[in-house]
Formats: structure tokens, C-alpha cells, sequence
């Protein structure tokens, strides 16, 4: 995937809350644009936890999926 995947995700209007999920099996939640840093260019992005003062950063090389509530929902 690519920093162009996870803008157009952010961006989409509604906004719509997505899991990003990574080649180890960890999966990330971003529930609000606020809660994700992208830079203009580059390959890694920080999502910041809800309730917690961490973040991780992530290398897109290594994000396999992105999904959001209403595209899982779809899936059932």
C-alpha cells in the first residue's frame, strides 16, 4: 500500500474510521483524521492511541490492508 491508499482514507468524505493491518498480524485503529500524521512524501505514517500518549510509527511496506467499519460490515 501506499502513502496515496492511507490519504485517500483519511480524506474521504464522510470520514469513516479504518484498521490498518500489518504484515505481523498487529492491527491499528485510526478513529478520527486527527489521530494520524502523514507527511507530504515518505513512507511511514504515526497513528496516536485514543485513550493513551503513544503512537506508532508505522512503515507502509509493511501495511497489508486497510478497512473500514462499512466495508467489513459489507463482507458478512
Amino acid at each position: 500500500m501506499t502513502l496515496e491508499d492511507v490519504r485517500k482514507a483519511v480524506h474521504a468524505v464522510p470520514f469513516q474510521s479504518f484498521t490498518m493491518y500489518l504484515a505481523d498480524g498487529t492491527s491499528i485503529r485510526v478513529p478520527h483524521p486527527d489521530f494520524i500524521a502523514m507527511p507530504s512524501a515518505g513512507r511511514t505514517v504515526s497513528v496516536y492511541a485514543e485513550e493513551e500518549r503513544t503512537h506508532s510509527l508505522i512503515d507502509l511496506l509493511l501495511l497489508t490492508k486497510l478497512e473500514t467499519a462499512e466495508s467489513s460490515q459489507n463482507a458478512s
